[in-house]
């Protein structure tokens, strides 16, 4: 069973919400890497007034992505599992 407290999800929504910020400057490098041109390129910039809200977004999540992942360790209880020592 996967671990649900290992912080994959935050990262994944930091990650998405990081690349959906640069979409502006993305999208028409992307169009002119595959041979598309012209002036027209300069205009897409549909999503250029949420990209502060991408970007905050991006930074809550890599925050709660981070936290998840590099929390101090628990002290072990005597009775927990981890009390067991491995053979």
């Amino acid at each position: 069973m996967a671990d649900p407290s290992n912080g994959r999800g935050a990262l994944a929504a930091g990650g998405l919400a990081a690349i959906l910020a640069s979409t502006c400057c993305l999208g028409p490098l992307v169009l002119i890497t595959l041979g598309f041109s012209g002036a027209w390129i300069g205009n897409l910039t549909a999503l250029e007034p949420y990209r502060p809200i991408f970007i905050g977004v991006a930074l809550v999540a890599l925050f709660f992505a981070w936290r998840r992942i590099f929390r101090p360790a628990r002290a072990c209880a005597p009775d927990d599992a981890c009390a067991v020592p491995q053979v």
